[in-house]
């Protein structure tokens, strides 16, 4: 007997679900993160033998299960999906694909493939690696979170000062940080969908796929432009597995700034770059251009105090031999902030 293509289809059975069936190569079947899903042929006519294999390098505990069916056995499969499903940019995606190969008596060989995703959007983990546009370094107009929707309490734009120099635009990407979120909950990226005016308030909704989703840590936002943060990676540094985006206070650090400071007497002071802790967080610091007279061949940080963009404090100084401010010193240093994150 040939095989048909209804014998060929695969059903999927979400823990105490009723089963749903399948088409090869064009339907996606879905599942509850950590449930107990059992995968089977929708009929068995005709067949001699059945070649079930997870194919998901994602998930190394799945990838690879094989399981065969030949006649006089139960038609089902169970398997315990991952509690955490990986999501993207543009959705849910669980990254897991069943392929079954079915013979029949006569040796005839039909192989079919089904992808199987996360049921809810947005309920899986996030990908390690994210970007935005550019970061928020001045605080928004006042605003309301409503399920992870900005909007302003009154008219008022988002403005180039806000967004790090850049002309924000309808569809840009921008990371809200702590120190400048209005609280931790609202951490996170956004895409803009009104800059609002002198005449509208703005509006930014958090991306698609990040709303309950879990961030894990050490996740990472990769910043394209800006004129302090531009090309800069902040890091989710958050402990625990079970972080729901929308419900956890985020906190996230950039790995390394550099920037431009000017001595005025021999002393700078900024709070422009966050400080994730005075015992982890480094700073260098070289002459670019010098200034001034009676000039130092070493310069040094006076003060650092841990906090938020915004809150942080750096003081640095161009330093004499018996460790006083050179004041005569008003050269161009550049500054290099490490946080070991």
């Amino acid at each position: 007997m040939a095989l048909t293509t209804a014998n060929a289809q695969i059903s999927i059975q979400d823990g105490a679900n009723a089963a749903v069936n399948l088409t090869a190569f064009t339907s996606i079947g879905f599942f509850t993160p950590g449930n107990l899903v059992t995968f089977a042929l929708q009929s068995t006519a005709g067949i001699n033998r059945a070649e079930f294999t997870l194919i998901c390098p994602k998930y190394p505990g799945l990838h690879g299960l094989v399981y065969i069916w030949t006649p006089g056995n139960v038609n089902g499969w169970q398997v315990t999906m991952p509690a955490a499903t990986l999501v993207s940019n543009a959705g849910p995606v669980a990254g897991i694909r069943v392929g079954v190969t079915i013979s029949d008596g006569a040796a005839s060989i039909a192989a079919i493939y089904n992808d199987i995703e996360s049921s809810a959007g947005g309920a899986g983990t996030a990908a390690l690696q994210n970007s935005a546009d550019y970061v928020i370094r001045n605080a928004l107009p006042a605003y309301t979170n409503v399920a992870g929707t900005l909007t302003g309490n009154a008219n008022g734009a988002i403005t180039s000062t806000m967004a790090d120099g850049q002309t924000p635009a309808v569809g840009d990407i921008f990371l809200l940080p702590n120190g400048i979120a209005a609280a931790g909950v609202d951490v996170g990226l956004y895409s803009i969908t009104a800059v609002g005016s002198g005449s509208a308030p703005f509006s930014a909704t958090r991306v698609g796929w990040a709303q309950g989703a879990t961030v894990l840590p050490k996740s990472e936002v990769l910043v394209r432009r800006g004129t302090l943060f531009g090309l800069t990676t902040w890091v989710n540094t958050l402990a625990g597995l079970t972080n729901v985006v929308g419900v956890a206070s985020f906190t996230v650090y950039p790995r390394y700034v550099g920037l431009l400071s000017f001595l005025a007497a021999g002393t700078s002071t900024f709070n422009t770059v966050p400080v994730l802790s005075t015992g982890t967080t480094f700073v260098g610091i070289t002459r670019q251009s010098a200034a001034g007279t009676a000039l130092t061949i070493q310069y040094a940080l006076t003060s650092i105090s841990s906090g938020a963009l915004g809150t942080a404090s750096i003081v640095i100084m161009a330093a004499l031999a018996a460790g006083t401010i050179n004041t005569a010193d008003t050269s161009s240093v550049n500054v290099g902030i490490f946080n070991q994150v």
